[in-house]
Protein backbone atom coordinates (compact mmCIF):
# COMPACT_ATOMS: atom_id res chain seq x y z
CA UNK A 1 0.00 0.00 0.00
CA UNK A 2 1.39 3.37 -1.03
CA UNK A 3 1.87 5.91 1.74
CA UNK A 4 0.22 9.33 1.31
CA UNK A 5 2.60 12.13 0.23
CA UNK A 6 2.34 13.84 3.63
CA UNK A 7 3.40 10.67 5.47
CA UNK A 8 6.32 10.17 3.06
CA UNK A 9 7.43 13.77 3.56
CA UNK A 10 7.28 13.45 7.35
CA UNK A 11 9.27 10.22 7.24
CA UNK A 12 11.91 11.82 5.01
CA UNK A 13 12.11 14.87 7.31
CA UNK A 14 12.52 12.62 10.34
CA UNK A 15 15.29 10.65 8.61
CA UNK A 16 17.14 13.86 7.70
CA UNK A 17 16.79 15.21 11.26
CA UNK A 18 18.15 12.00 12.79
CA UNK A 19 21.07 11.99 10.33
CA UNK A 20 21.93 15.61 11.20
CA UNK A 21 21.78 14.90 14.92
CA UNK A 22 24.07 11.89 14.52
CA UNK A 23 26.52 13.94 12.45
CA UNK A 24 26.58 16.66 15.11
CA UNK A 25 27.20 14.10 17.84
CA UNK A 26 30.08 12.56 15.91
CA UNK A 27 31.57 15.97 15.18
CA UNK A 28 31.28 17.21 18.78
CA UNK A 29 34.54 17.10 20.71
CA UNK A 30 34.76 14.28 23.24
CA UNK A 31 35.62 16.04 26.52
CA UNK A 32 35.89 14.11 29.80
CA UNK A 33 36.16 15.32 33.39
CA UNK A 34 38.88 13.03 34.72
CA UNK A 35 38.93 14.33 38.30
CA UNK A 36 36.50 16.75 39.92
CA UNK A 37 36.56 18.23 43.40
CA UNK A 38 34.09 21.01 44.33
CA UNK A 39 33.46 21.79 40.64
CA UNK A 40 30.11 22.55 39.05
CA UNK A 41 28.52 22.78 35.62
CA UNK A 42 26.66 26.09 35.21
CA UNK A 43 23.25 25.27 33.72
CA UNK A 44 21.85 28.76 34.37
CA UNK A 45 22.59 31.56 36.86
CA UNK A 46 20.24 29.86 39.32
CA UNK A 47 21.12 26.25 38.57
CA UNK A 48 24.47 24.52 39.00
CA UNK A 49 25.19 20.77 38.97
CA UNK A 50 28.15 18.99 40.50
CA UNK A 51 30.53 17.58 37.88
CA UNK A 52 30.86 13.83 38.34
CA UNK A 53 34.19 12.14 37.61
CA UNK A 54 34.38 10.68 34.08
CA UNK A 55 31.28 12.57 32.93
CA UNK A 56 31.22 13.86 29.37
CA UNK A 57 31.31 17.62 28.87
CA UNK A 58 30.57 19.73 25.81
CA UNK A 59 32.22 22.64 24.04
CA UNK A 60 30.53 25.80 25.28
CA UNK A 61 29.96 24.47 28.81
CA UNK A 62 30.71 26.89 31.63
CA UNK A 63 32.28 25.39 34.75
CA UNK A 64 32.81 26.85 38.21
CA UNK A 65 35.62 25.59 40.44
CA UNK A 66 35.41 26.57 44.11
CA UNK A 67 38.38 28.10 45.95
CA UNK A 68 39.19 24.71 47.48
CA UNK A 69 38.33 22.78 44.32
CA UNK A 70 40.19 21.28 41.39
CA UNK A 71 39.32 19.87 37.99
CA UNK A 72 41.17 17.76 35.45
CA UNK A 73 39.80 17.72 31.90
CA UNK A 74 40.80 15.68 28.83
CA UNK A 75 39.98 16.36 25.17
CA UNK A 76 40.05 12.79 23.90
CA UNK A 77 40.68 13.44 20.18
CA UNK A 78 43.53 15.88 20.75
CA UNK A 79 44.81 14.18 23.89
CA UNK A 80 45.05 17.52 25.68
CA UNK A 81 44.87 17.25 29.46
CA UNK A 82 44.37 20.34 31.60
CA UNK A 83 44.59 20.56 35.40
CA UNK A 84 42.89 23.52 37.08
CA UNK A 85 42.71 24.79 40.65
CA UNK A 86 40.03 27.08 42.04
CA UNK A 87 38.70 29.57 42.25
CA UNK A 88 38.09 29.61 38.52
CA UNK A 89 35.33 29.93 35.92
CA UNK A 90 36.05 28.02 32.74
CA UNK A 91 34.45 28.02 29.32
CA UNK A 92 35.19 24.87 27.35
CA UNK A 93 36.26 25.17 23.74
CA UNK A 94 36.67 22.47 21.13
CA UNK A 95 40.35 21.96 22.00
CA UNK A 96 40.99 23.77 25.32
CA UNK A 97 39.42 25.81 28.11
CA UNK A 98 39.60 29.53 28.75
CA UNK A 99 39.39 31.07 32.22
CA UNK A 100 37.34 34.20 32.86
CA UNK A 101 40.24 36.19 34.33
CA UNK A 102 42.75 35.00 31.74
CA UNK A 103 44.55 32.55 34.01
CA UNK A 104 46.27 29.52 32.54
CA UNK A 105 45.81 25.93 33.78
CA UNK A 106 48.07 24.73 36.59
CA UNK A 107 49.39 22.02 34.25
CA UNK A 108 48.87 20.70 30.72
CA UNK A 109 50.15 17.70 28.79
CA UNK A 110 49.37 15.64 25.71
CA UNK A 111 48.28 12.05 26.32
CA UNK A 112 49.34 9.17 24.03
CA UNK A 113 46.64 7.65 21.77
CA UNK A 114 46.30 4.37 23.69
CA UNK A 115 45.67 6.25 26.92
CA UNK A 116 43.11 8.52 25.24
CA UNK A 117 41.21 5.50 23.91
CA UNK A 118 41.11 3.96 27.38
CA UNK A 119 39.94 7.17 29.08
CA UNK A 120 37.11 7.45 26.57
CA UNK A 121 35.86 4.10 27.92
CA UNK A 122 36.26 4.73 31.65
CA UNK A 123 32.56 5.21 32.38
CA UNK A 124 31.60 2.04 30.50
CA UNK A 125 34.48 0.16 32.16
CA UNK A 126 33.18 1.06 35.62
CA UNK A 127 29.63 0.22 34.55
CA UNK A 128 30.84 -3.20 33.42
CA UNK A 129 32.34 -3.81 36.85
CA UNK A 130 29.19 -2.66 38.66
CA UNK A 131 27.09 -5.07 36.60
CA UNK A 132 29.28 -8.11 37.27
CA UNK A 133 27.73 -11.22 38.70
CA UNK A 134 29.71 -13.66 40.82
CA UNK A 135 33.09 -14.49 39.28
CA UNK A 136 33.81 -18.19 39.74
CA UNK A 137 37.26 -18.38 38.13
CA UNK A 138 39.49 -15.68 39.59
CA UNK A 139 43.07 -15.46 38.43
CA UNK A 140 45.56 -12.80 37.47
CA UNK A 141 46.03 -13.02 33.72
CA UNK A 142 49.33 -11.91 32.27
CA UNK A 143 49.11 -8.52 30.61
CA UNK A 144 50.65 -8.06 27.15
CA UNK A 145 54.18 -6.73 27.42
CA UNK A 146 53.29 -3.50 25.61
CA UNK A 147 50.63 -2.74 28.25
CA UNK A 148 53.02 -3.33 31.15
CA UNK A 149 55.67 -1.21 29.44
CA UNK A 150 53.22 1.59 28.67
CA UNK A 151 51.86 1.61 32.20
CA UNK A 152 55.28 1.69 33.86
CA UNK A 153 56.42 4.53 31.61
CA UNK A 154 53.23 6.59 31.89
CA UNK A 155 52.91 6.11 35.64
CA UNK A 156 56.51 7.23 36.15
CA UNK A 157 55.95 10.29 33.96
CA UNK A 158 52.71 11.39 35.65
CA UNK A 159 52.06 13.51 38.71
CA UNK A 160 51.49 11.39 41.82
CA UNK A 161 47.79 12.38 41.95
CA UNK A 162 47.09 11.82 38.22
CA UNK A 163 44.87 8.75 37.67
CA UNK A 164 45.17 8.51 33.86
CA UNK A 165 47.82 5.76 33.74
CA UNK A 166 45.91 3.59 36.23
CA UNK A 167 42.64 4.08 34.35
CA UNK A 168 44.46 2.89 31.22
CA UNK A 169 45.71 -0.16 33.13
CA UNK A 170 42.22 -0.90 34.47
CA UNK A 171 40.80 -0.79 30.94
CA UNK A 172 43.40 -3.26 29.67
CA UNK A 173 42.86 -5.60 32.63
CA UNK A 174 39.13 -5.72 31.89
CA UNK A 175 39.86 -6.71 28.28
CA UNK A 176 41.46 -9.96 29.50
CA UNK A 177 39.16 -10.47 32.54
CA UNK A 178 42.03 -9.95 34.97
CA UNK A 179 39.69 -9.41 37.93
CA UNK A 180 42.37 -9.82 40.59
CA UNK A 181 44.57 -7.25 38.89
CA UNK A 182 41.61 -4.92 38.39
CA UNK A 183 40.87 -5.09 42.11
CA UNK A 184 44.41 -3.94 42.89
CA UNK A 185 44.17 -1.12 40.36
CA UNK A 186 40.85 0.07 41.77
CA UNK A 187 42.42 0.16 45.24
CA UNK A 188 45.23 2.38 43.92
CA UNK A 189 42.76 4.66 42.14
CA UNK A 190 40.80 5.09 45.36
CA UNK A 191 43.98 6.14 47.13
CA UNK A 192 44.47 8.81 44.46
CA UNK A 193 40.85 10.00 44.65
CA UNK A 194 39.33 8.85 47.98
CA UNK A 195 36.07 10.84 47.62
CA UNK A 196 35.26 9.43 44.18
CA UNK A 197 31.85 7.74 44.47
CA UNK A 198 32.18 6.10 41.03
CA UNK A 199 35.33 4.26 42.13
CA UNK A 200 33.81 3.32 45.47
CA UNK A 201 30.77 1.75 43.81
CA UNK A 202 32.92 -0.19 41.31
CA UNK A 203 35.28 -1.38 44.04
CA UNK A 204 32.42 -2.61 46.21
CA UNK A 205 30.77 -4.38 43.26
CA UNK A 206 34.01 -6.13 42.30
CA UNK A 207 34.66 -7.19 45.89
CA UNK A 208 31.15 -8.69 46.03
CA UNK A 209 31.66 -10.46 42.68
CA UNK A 210 34.93 -11.99 43.87
CA UNK A 211 33.63 -12.92 47.33
CA UNK A 212 33.02 -16.65 46.59
CA UNK A 213 36.65 -17.05 45.53
CA UNK A 214 40.04 -16.29 46.97
CA UNK A 215 41.84 -14.35 44.26
CA UNK A 216 45.52 -14.86 43.58
CA UNK A 217 46.91 -11.34 43.25
CA UNK A 218 49.91 -10.12 41.36
CA UNK A 219 51.47 -6.78 40.61
CA UNK A 220 50.90 -5.29 37.12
Amino acid sequence: MKRPPLVRSLAQLLAVTVALLCAQLLAAPHIVALQSEHSQLVISPERHEAIKPYSRLNAGDVLDIAADGSLQIVWISEGRQESWRGPARLTLGATQATEASGRQPAATRTLPPAMRDALAQTRSDLRQIRQLGAVSNVRSSRLPERVSTNYASWRAGSAASDPAADLYLLHEQLQISDWAGAQQTLARLQQLDPNNAELQAASQALAAALAPSTPETSAP
